[in-house]
C-alpha cells in the first residue's frame, strides 16, 4: 500500500548488505541486519505496530490513587489500557491515522537517524522549544524543530515527509508496553521481523492484490488473516 516507503528500505538495505545484496550468502547477510543498522526499516514497523497493534490492550494495578479529571480510582483497580485508540489518539501522535514512518526517522548526513532527539524540546502543542531555536534563524528556517532546513536536494527530497511532521515521541507507543512488565520477547521480536522485512524486500517488490480485500481480525489480540492478497515481483539486478 506504501510503495514509496518500500522503496526505501530497499535502498537502505542496498546500502547496507552491498556486494551481498543479491548474493546467496544469507548467513553473512543475517549478520549485518538489525534495527541500529536499518532505522528506516525498523521505522516502517514500528509506525505498521502502531495502527495494527499485536496485543490490543494491556492491563495495570494501581499501586497509588489515580486522578482522572477528578474522578479517584482506588489503589489496587485493575486498569485496562486500549493500545488501539491510543495510537491513534491525536494528542499522542500527529496525523495519526496516516501511515508516515518519517514521524520516527530523519535523513541526516547520508543515513537515517532516529528523531528521537527533537521529542525533547517540542512542547506539547508541537512548537519548537526557545532551547534549540537559534535566534539568528528565521522561524520559517524551521520545521516542527528539526532544525535549519537543508540546501542540498537529495537531503530535501529524502526529508520531504519528516519535514511535514512532528517528531514522534516513544513513549506514546505501547505495542510492548512500558515498564518492569513489557515484553519479555520484544527484542526478538524486533530483530526478527526487521530481518524477514530486509530479506523480502532485498530479493521482491510486493504489492497488494487490489482485487481481493484484507480482513483485519481482532479479539484480545490481532489475528492472522485466513490469506495474504499480496503479489511478490521480483527486484531486477542492477547493471
Amino acid at each position: 500500500q506504501h510503495p514509496r516507503c518500500q522503496e526505501r528500505v530497499a535502498d537502505e538495505v542496498r546500502r547496507l548488505l552491498g556486494e551481498y545484496m543479491y548474493g546467496n550468502d544469507d548467513a553473512r547477510t543475517v549478520e549485518k541486519i538489525n534495527e541500529d543498522s536499518l532505522r528506516y526499516t525498523y521505522a516502517c514497523i514500528t509506525e505498521s505496530m502502531r495502527l495494527c497493534p499485536t496485543v490490543l490492550q494491556t492491563a495495570r494495578d494501581l499501586l497509588k490513587p489515580l486522578d482522572l479529571d477528578g474522578c479517584v480510582i482506588p489503589v489496587g483497580t485493575r486498569v485496562f489500557i486500549n493500545l488501539v485508540k491510543l495510537h491513534v489518539d491525536e494528542r499522542n501522535f500527529d496525523r495519526p491515522l496516516e501511515f508516515c514512518p518519517e514521524r520516527w526517522v530523519r535523513w541526516e548526513d547520508g543515513e537515517w537517524i532516529e528523531r528521537e532527539d527533537e521529542v525533547e524540546s517540542i512542547d506539547r502543542k508541537g512548537n519548537p522549544s526557545s532551547s534549540r531555536v537559534d535566534n539568528n534563524m528565521h522561524t520559517n528556517d524551521y520545521c516542527h524543530n528539526q532544525g535549519p532546513k537543508s540546501n542540498n536536494p537529495h537531503h530535501q527530497s529524502q526529508n520531504e515527509h519528516a519535514e511535514t511532521i512532528p517528531a514522534a515521541n516513544p513513549k506514546n507507543f505501547l505495542a510492548f508496553s512500558h515498564g518492569a512488565r513489557n515484553c519479555v520477547g520484544k527484542r526478538l521480536a524486533i530483530l526478527e521481523t526487521t530481518m524477514m522485512v530486509a530479506m523480502i524486500v532485498k530479493d521482491f517488490i510486493v504489492e497488494r492484490d487490489a482485487n481481493k480485500p484484507l480482513e483485519k481480525k481482532r479479539r484480545l489480540v490481532s489475528w492472522n488473516p485466513e490469506t495474504l492478497p499480496l503479489i511478490f515481483k521480483k527486484r531486477v539486478m542492477a547493471d
